[in-house]
């Protein structure tokens, strides 16, 4: 119950333990939940981005490769984009009322130490990009449905 809505999930559907690697160099990752789309442009003024979840745009020389994509583990923080505070992943999740299923089965991408985007949620507010950046490391996530 979560809501005042009942929620069912099938039994066999246990958080995922494993994690995927990302790399630059790499044009598509498949996980076993969805598919990573990745591309490095030049950076220029008129540079589109599409604001939809799916897709995060982040400062190449920001960020540390090869970047860690696994599940949100209890602790978790980072700098949602649009803020400047921290914010933990669960309160984050829970803000955006994401039902207990989906707040298991969430991913993160790490550079180094540092979540950079809670996938198809927010990217990190530090690895953005600026008036300064050259490079964008441009990602799109297609979930399996």
């Amino acid at each position: 119950h979560d809501r005042n809505v009942l929620i069912i999930e099938p039994l066999s559907n246990s958080r995922p333990e494993s994690t995927f690697v990302l790399q630059y160099y790499d044009k598509e990752v498949k996980t076993d939940f969805g598919c990573f789309n990745i591309a490095i442009k030049k950076y220029k003024q008129g540079f589109q981005f599409n604001r939809m979840p799916e897709f995060a745009y982040f400062d190449f020389d920001r960020i540390k490769f090869p970047l860690v994509l696994r599940i949100w583990k209890e602790g978790d923080s980072f700098v949602p984009f649009g803020m400047a505070g921290r914010k933990k992943i669960s309160d984050f999740l829970t803000d955006r009322k994401v039902n207990l299923f989906e707040k298991r089965k969430t991913w993160v991408l790490c550079s180094g130490n540092e979540i950079i985007w809670v996938v198809g949620h927010r990217p990190d507010q530090r690895f953005r990009v600026t008036s300064l950046t050259q490079q964008v490391f441009c990602l799109e996530f297609k979930k399996i449905q």
